[in-house]
């Protein structure tokens, strides 16, 4: 999927990639090979390509629009109901890391942390 030239880039943590002013989004968590022996633990991936200003519909109820391309990086805008939460990658996974040690707090620990602030 990447290609080695000037008229081409690939971000493969991000999914996105663009040539000549078109935008291949990857809407899936990493570009995957589809085959018979696939794994159906990871679903295939759509590839949509777009111009500058031109938008994807995910669902009925989020937009997604390519803002600008300068370079390697590409500007997204995305258009979403508030109860839907829109982070970036690496934003979503320190969400999850929190959260998960968040969980693994006991009461005693706090309790503990109480005691030496006094």
């Amino acid at each position: 999927m990447n290609e080695s030239n000037s008229l081409s880039d690939t971000n493969e943590r991000t999914g996105l990639s663009h040539r000549r002013g078109l935008v291949f989004l990857y809407v899936c968590p990493k570009p995957v090979a589809v085959d018979a022996t696939q794994s159906e633990k990871e679903p295939p991936m759509l590839v949509l390509s777009r111009h500058r200003d031109e938008s994807i519909m995910i669902g009925d109820d989020v937009v997604v629009t390519i803002v600008d391309i300068r370079g390697d990086k590409v500007r997204l805008g995305i258009e979403a109901p508030n109860d839907i939460p829109v982070h970036r990658q690496e934003v979503y996974e320190a969400i999850k890391r929190e959260n998960r040690k968040a969980n693994q707090v006991q009461p005693s620990d706090v309790r503990a942390s109480k005691e030496n602030r006094s």
